[in-house]
């Protein structure tokens, strides 16, 4: 209806014309972006994310085809101190062996079990669209079955205390 067609005495609810609308689109769009940015990641997220890279970057080293048989306890000697260091500036990562056992020929793989616990600093989002957070913390437990270069991994609950002693074997693979 039109201010034309209205009918002189009768009240009428005022409409916003377009300019109106369009201006309340963008002050909801705008508050939706900044309740996203604002909830949307903490320390611990971020320390998670991290832990679930680390372990991908294992399994892709664990994948390298080295040899025809390579034991559990040399993948994890020479894979975990090739896996890179965090993106994160001054982030803490370490990646703990829980059990190596077998060998990639074995009829199960080689089987490996790691603890990787990841600790990430205060970040303060410096441009639009970064994440501002808070400390944070994560610690995963994983598995790897190393089957000749093929690798499966899957997450595992942590086992409590201290991290079994790892002897580090100083022969190469057979």
């Amino acid at each position: 209806m039109s201010p034309t067609d209205q009918v002189p005495g009768k009240r009428y609810a005022p409409t916003m014309g377009a300019l109106g609308n369009l201006l309340s689109r963008v002050c909801a769009g705008t508050a939706v972006v900044f309740a996203v940015a604002a909830c949307g990641t903490t320390g611990e997220n971020v320390a998670s994310d991290r832990a679930d890279k680390i372990a991908d970057e294992l399994s892709a080293e664990f994948s390298s085809p080295i040899a025809p048989t390579i034991e559990a306890a040399w993948l994890i000697t020479n894979g975990i101190p090739r896996v890179a260091s965090g993106p994160i500036a001054e982030e803490k990562s370490a990646v703990e062996t829980l059990s190596a056992r077998g060998r990639t020929t074995d009829k199960n793989g080689a089987q490996i079990e790691v603890r990787i616990h990841v600790d990430v600093p205060d970040h303060s989002g410096g441009s639009f669209g970064d994440s501002t957070y808070q400390a944070g913390q994560s610690t995963k437990c994983y598995h790897f079955t190393v089957k000749y270069s093929q690798v499966s991994q899957q997450g595992i609950s942590c086992p409590k205390g201290p991290v079994p002693a790892f002897v580090k074997p100083t022969l190469m693979p057979r």
